[in-house]
């Protein structure tokens, strides 16, 4: 019966863990991810638990006064903000703290599975994201002063770039090269549509495209960790998230003088 009680604690930490992986995988900070799996664990019965996590690791162990400590850590390889998904892993985080020791609280199964609906209920649809990447594209081409053909063709690429970097993602390429590539791919585009008539001015039409693709999201949590006390994530995203925003804008520039050269 003992035995059977640290297995179910073991898969217990197992599944909370999980849920840490996925909150700093859709984008949360790494202070609310040691928070959330600290209390989760405390839930269980433990007196003390060590949390240490940065953007792509987490390690966690659990300490408890009648049994032997639990060690876990997860490697975290990607990632893409999803709000949504923060807000029901934060809820199904506080529910499993609050139902705990009681005739509601979950089992590793059942958490399994709720961790699983989540996860697949709240991807974003990238079809979705097609329309969202043309009007955002868009909007930013007249922001910047670009004519209705800006906008237009701006709109036009920001959706075929969406397609492309599905398209690039699928590879599970190198995130670097694959924002340089999908960069190149929106100016060759972008030249293409001035070059033929269907817009006025490449910069408009790129600078529209290119507020798509820049990690501004990303640099700005970078520096809210750093102030929050989490010098290495911060770091981390803050210069992942600056030399990202160089390749990107080094993929436009190089698409416009290459074909500024040849045509």
């Amino acid at each position: 019966m003992y035995m059977r009680e640290d297995y179910q604690i073991e898969r217990m930490a197992e599944q909370i863990v999980s849920i840490g992986e996925l909150m700093l995988m859709s984008g949360s900070d790494v202070s609310r991810v040691e928070d959330s799996i600290r209390r989760m664990c405390t839930s269980l019965g433990a007196t003390h638990t060590e949390v240490f996590s940065i953007t792509s690791a987490i390690i966690v162990s659990i300490y408890f006064d009648d049994r032997p400590p639990i060690t876990q850590t997860r490697r975290v390889r990607s990632m893409s903000y999803n709000l949504t998904r923060i807000e029901q892993l934060n809820a199904l985080s506080r529910e499993i703290v609050s139902k705990a020791g009681t005739t509601e609280a979950l089992n590793a199964a059942e958490l399994r599975g709720r961790i699983a609906k989540i996860e697949r209920d709240h991807e974003y649809n990238w079809k979705y994201r097609i329309i969202f990447y043309a009007i955002v594209s868009s909007s930013f081409s007249v922001f910047f002063g670009g004519t209705v053909l800006d906008a237009f063709s701006a709109a036009v690429i920001g959706g075929l770039i969406c397609i492309f970097e599905h398209f690039v993602n699928y590879f599970d390429i190198n995130k670097f090269i694959g924002s340089f590539v999908i960069s190149l791919f929106g100016g060759v585009l972008a030249y293409l549509f001035v070059h033929a008539g269907f817009g006025d001015s490449f910069d408009r039409i790129s600078i529209g495209n290119i507020m798509v693709l820049i990690p501004g999201l990303s640099f700005t949590n970078g520096l809210r960790d750093m102030f929050a006390g989490d010098t290495i994530t911060g770091l981390t995203r803050t210069i992942e998230a600056s030399l990202l925003a160089m390749i990107i804008a080094l993929g436009f520039i190089l698409a416009g003088s290459l074909f500024s050269a040849v045509i």
